[in-house]
Formats: structure tokens, C-alpha cells, sequence
């Protein structure tokens, strides 16, 4: 089977990422990146072998699918721009700046019909995957989530509730296996820009509840999930990839 031709749109930190591990997949060729910065078009093509591309609508050209991460504003229009064109998408979170826009980002992939998914990642982090095999026998009660960073210069166009703390709504809505039936939240800002401090409870339809926190004013990295169960408590780094078991 040949490599499926793979495009990158947009090499920040995230993006750079994707385009080194595509480089190395050998399901995968990576055709180029897109990104109007020459400079760092220049370093990508000289690191993984690809070609650059000022405009992201001549890469989707040469390419079956592509990555995208471009700042989250501009997320609707390059998504929509490249499904159009009948090019598969993986998007990083969030897959939008709005619900409307991310509606219609899946009403084009299903008209197109091509595949369209959002960068989830911490999904696929083994101590997530772990902690879902636990308590799958487990009664989940509440469940826990602090994902804390100090500031960075990346990702400031969002709150920290799409940049972050969307990472653990997702978690939580997998783990209670319930809708949101209410929610109450308050947060706060360190400077201009965004708000980077949330706390937030979520309610599901199932009795089970989840308090959230997400910070971008922290002085340490911390990306933890706790479940408290009806008979155990179970931990999950995320940064470390492990998981903690405590039983009556």
C-alpha cells in the first residue's frame, strides 16, 4: 500500500511536532508544510525533507490529508478550505473557535465525505487508557482534573478553558459516559488577553460529577485526572504516565 501523501498547515510548536512525526511514519510521506514565516519553512524543509509552502491552498493540492495548526481563529476557515478541496483533516483542539463554526466543519466533512478528526490526544496516553480499563467496574463518583502551566507564549488568541481545560471536559464526558446537564465555573486573568485561571464543575446526567481546574498563571506542570469511586480512588498522571490505585 503506498504512504498516504500528508500535508502539515502551520509549524508552531504544535505543528512542528506533527511534522516530525510524520517525517518518521512510514505509512506516511510528508509532502510539505504550509506557513507564511520563510524562515521557518526554510528549517522544516532542511530538517525533515519536505517542501515549504507560503500558501496552505497550493499544498492542499499535492496532498490526501493534512494536519492542522494554525491558531485556533483560523481553524474554520483553513478546515473548511481543505475539506472543499476533498482533503481528509486532523485539526488540533479545540476544533473551533465556536459551536457554530465546528457544525460546520462537520457538515462539510460528511457532505465531502472525508474523515475529520480533532487532536484529543490525551485520549490515547496509555494512563487514560488504563484508567478507563479500572474503573470500567468501578462506580465513578467524582472525578478530579488539574491540568496547571506556567505561562507560555503559545496559544494566547483562546481562554485557557479551549486551550487546556478542554482536554479534561473531553476526558470527563468519556469516563462518565453521560451528558452535561449543568455546569457552574468563575475564573480570572493575569494580565490582558484571555482568561487564564478556570475552576469548574460539571454535572452529568448520570449523578456523577467532575471539578475542574485549568491554569496558564501556574509555576509548575501538572496534568493529573483522579477518579473517586464508590470503593477506590484512581489517580492518572498524564505527564508522567502512570496510574495510582487505592483501595478500602
Amino acid at each position: 500500500m503506498k504512504p498516504v501523501k500528508v500535508g502539515v498547515i502551520g509549524i508552531g510548536n504544535m505543528g512542528w511536532n506533527h511534522a516530525r512525526v510524520l517525517s518518521l511514519l512510514r505509512d506516511a510521506e510528508l509532502v510539505g508544510v504550509a506557513d507564511p514565516d520563510a524562515a521557518r519553512g526554510a528549517l522544516a524543509t532542511e530538517q525533515f525533507g519536505c517542501r515549504w509552502f507560503a500558501d496552505y491552498n497550493d499544498l492542499i493540492e499535492e496532498v490526501e490529508a493534512v494536519c492542522i495548526a494554525v491558531p485556533t481563529l483560523l481553524h474554520h476557515p483553513v478546515g473548511m478550505a481543505c475539506l472543499k478541496a476533498g482533503v481528509h483533516v486532523l485539526i488540533e483542539k479545540p476544533i473551533a473557535a465556536n459551536e457554530q463554526e465546528a457544525g460546520e466543519l462537520i457538515a462539510a466533512a460528511e457532505q465531502a465525505g472525508r474523515l475529520l478528526q480533532v487532536g484529543h490526544i490525551e485520549r490515547f496516553n496509555p494512563a487514560f487508557r488504563e484508567l478507563l480499563n479500572v474503573v470500567a467496574n468501578e462506580e465513578v463518583v467524582v472525578l478530579e482534573g488539574r491540568r496547571h502551566s506556567p505561562h507560555a507564549d503559545r496559544a494566547n488568541d483562546v481562554s485557557v478553558v479551549l486551550d487546556l481545560m478542554i482536554h479534561d471536559i473531553d476526558l470527563a464526558l468519556e469516563l462518565s459516559g453521560a451528558p452535561v446537564v449543568g455546569f457552574a465555573a468563575a475564573g480570572g486573568r493575569s494580565s490582558d488577553g484571555p482568561i487564564d485561571y478556570v475552576t469548574a464543575t460539571l454535572n452529568f446526567a448520570n449523578g456523577v460529577a467532575a471539578s475542574l481546574t485549568a491554569s496558564k498563571m501556574s509555576h509548575r506542570k501538572e496534568r493529573c485526572l483522579t477518579a473517586h469511586c464508590r470503593d477506590s480512588l484512581v489517580e492518572a498522571d498524564f505527564l508522567n504516565r502512570n496510574l495510582r490505585i487505592h483501595r478500602r
